[in-house]
């Protein structure tokens, strides 16, 4: 399967230096590369596979296509991951973010 990037014709080519974290569009054109990557260590997080199935069918922010709004903070594949685990584990909080165990 080949990686193929979406690049917007009328937008300046993206800063390539957060691609090789991830190249969703929010850190592509977006603001996501401002924070690091989490690691991916649960079941539920997306394969690279899986990634490149998901990322070809997301549609193009409409920031990105001149219908208004803000630029992206967070990576769509960290929220893919986020609602992933909630739709396998309920509400129940990943034992990395519960305040006060270990």
């Amino acid at each position: 399967m080949q990686n193929a990037t979406v690049v917007l014709s009328d937008r300046p080519l993206p800063d390539l230096r957060f691609a090789a974290e991830c190249d969703c569009l929010a850190h592509l054109y977006g603001n996501a590369g401002d924070r690091p990557l989490r690691a991916r260590v649960y079941a539920t997080d997306l394969t690279d596979e899986e990634w490149q199935i998901v990322r070809r069918v997301m549609p193009v922010p409409g920031w990105l296509c001149g219908r208004g709004g803000n630029p992206e903070g967070f990576c769509h594949r960290e929220m893919i991951d986020a609602v992933r685990y909630f739709v396998d584990n309920g509400i129940e909080v990943p034992r990395s973010f519960r305040t006060g165990t270990q």
